[in-house]
């Protein structure tokens, strides 16, 4: 092929593409040129924005002192929710939520969850109060329990109040996941019924005002119970007969002189980690000192004064004589109500007096038994003689008989 023909073959290709192309005009070229330039010039911008978007939210925010705690919506649609800002122009909302305390959330007993084992927590009584290294973990799902509102309602006087059904669900909910006894349902239903009352107590002491309004008290209803319980509540609380009540119970408060250091463990829990029976002188002296040793209170202190005169006096009277130091420490700190002695086992004589009359009980039954048993052998006394008396009756009239035979043959 020539060069000729190549040259030919080679404008014939870039005319065809010459048809192909569209044909500007003077003029166009460049404002393609400025529809691209502007084109890029807007996605800078925009990339622009979006990177420096943080920036600028953060700038409105301190600019313009907006609270950005969560809001609270309310169900009382009479009353919309009331927005708080911050008024403060040396120290923004924003700052302030970061710098603000977290306050601990409701226990939700996830170490029972994590140490969950197969069949579920083996659970041990003692006085009536659980003891062991899971007693804490029953106490804590009580309260994880009674939180909800549908479990054990609110809306009623106390825990005597509550439906039995619903109280026999708690009591099968705690099954799931304790090894308990019928025997120990009563303790259980003790509990209950302490935390129970805890609950009101917390939660009238976070949420009522007393010197609010009823209808600003309707507005603060905690956030996890439902309206009408709250409704209730309020109601309750504002009542005549409640105000009377608790004003006797501030009274009877005020009036305790006496305080301890065991906090919120049992005291049954207290002897059982002390792996050892102590005396009432010794318990009161563990659970009414301090660390090192100095009584909590004056009256602590004075009681065990007046203890140990009291041992000295009569050793002193006559040594010979056996001293029952826990009667003498009893007489001392004084008999409470319903049972209750100070420094001692929570209701003490309550439980030795439930022991009697269990014992009673057992003893009535064992006598009830004896006597039926007694009453059978009697009974089969009776029969046997009356057996014998017949063999006998019979053996003797048999040679009656043979003299008649013979007389008459």
């Amino acid at each position: 092929m020539t060069n000729r023909t190549k040259g030919v073959r080679k404008n014939k290709g870039t005319s065809l593409q010459a048809n192909l192309e569209p044909k500007q005009t003077p003029g166009e070229g460049s404002r393609d040129a400025n529809m691209q330039s502007t084109m890029a010039s807007r996605i800078k911008e925009r990339r622009k924005t979006i990177v420096n978007a943080p920036i600028q939210t953060q700038h409105i925010v301190n600019d313009s002192h907006i609270n950005m705690e969560p809001i609270q919506i309310q169900s009382d649609t009479n009353h919309p929710p009331e927005f708080s800002t911050t008024q403060d122009t040396g120290q923004s909302s924003a700052s302030s939520c970061t710098n603000r305390k977290k306050a601990r959330g409701e226990s939700r007993n996830l170490k029972l969850l994590i140490d969950f084992p197969k069949g579920g927590v083996q659970v041990e009584f003692k006085n009536g109060k659980p003891i062991g290294d899971s007693a804490q973990y029953l106490i804590t799902e009580i309260g994880v329990v009674l939180k909800n509102p549908y479990n054990a309602p609110l809306n009623v006087k106390c825990w005597d109040d509550i439906d039995d059904k619903k109280k026999d669900k708690i009591w099968m909910i705690l099954k799931e996941k304790f090894i308990l006894l019928e025997s120990n349902k009563e303790h259980v239903m003790d509990m209950l019924r302490d935390r129970y009352r805890q609950r009101k107590y917390k939660m009238k002491a976070k949420y009522y005002n007393p010197k609010a309004t009823y209808q600003q008290n309707i507005r603060n209803k905690p956030p996890s119970i439902p309206e009408d319980q709250w409704k209730w509540l309020v109601e309750y609380f504002s009542s005549e007969k409640f105000q009377e009540m608790s004003s006797r119970n501030m009274t009877n408060r005020s009036l305790q002189t006496m305080a301890h250091t065991t906090g919120s463990k049992s005291y049954e829990r207290l002897r059982e980690d002390k792996g050892k029976e102590l005396s009432d002188k010794d318990f009161f002296e563990l659970t009414h000192s301090k660390k090192n040793g100095d009584w909590v209170d004056t009256p602590s202190r004075q009681i065990m004064e007046q203890y140990e005169k009291e041992i000295n006096d009569r050793q002193a009277e006559d040594a010979s004589t056996d001293i029952d130091e826990n009667e003498i420490f009893t007489e001392i700190v004084g008999q409470k109500r319903r049972g209750h002695i100070r420094g001692k086992l929570r209701r003490a004589q309550e439980i030795q007096a439930m022991r009697a009359q269990i014992e009673a009980e057992v003893e009535a039954k064992w006598e009830a038994k004896m006597k039926e048993i007694t009453d059978k052998q009697r009974d089969m006394e009776i029969m046997m003689t009356n057996i014998l008396k017949h063999l006998d009756g019979t053996t003797s009239s048999q040679p009656v008989d043979n003299e008649i035979q013979s007389s008459t043959i």
